[in-house]
């Protein structure tokens, strides 16, 4: 995991990966310190260990990430299988 902050401190830019090709992981985080409003989740993952390198549309590998966000501050999510998830967390 890698936690960045933007340069006003409004908005934190998350990277979790997962190396597994076959095990999700229930990622659950706590943000202390910084009144979390929104955050919206992107996964770039390919299901194929030996698919092609290039692909015909971004679909094939990027898709949404659901993240769940409570009143406390705490995020929720999984992470698919042989994958890099980025979320930008915003202030409120």
């Amino acid at each position: 995991m890698l936690a960045t902050a933007s340069d006003d401190g409004r908005r934190l830019y998350l990277v979790m990966v997962n190396g597994s090709w076959n095990q999700p992981v229930p990622c659950r985080l706590t943000v202390r310190n910084f009144p979390a409003a929104r955050a919206i989740g992107t996964v770039l993952s390919h299901p194929e260990p030996d698919g092609k390198p290039f692909l015909d549309r971004k679909e094939e590998a990027v898709s949404a990430l659901t993240v769940q966000l409570d009143a406390s501050g705490e995020l929720r999510c999984t992470l698919p299988p042989h994958s890099a998830s980025f979320i930008p967390v915003e202030q409120q």
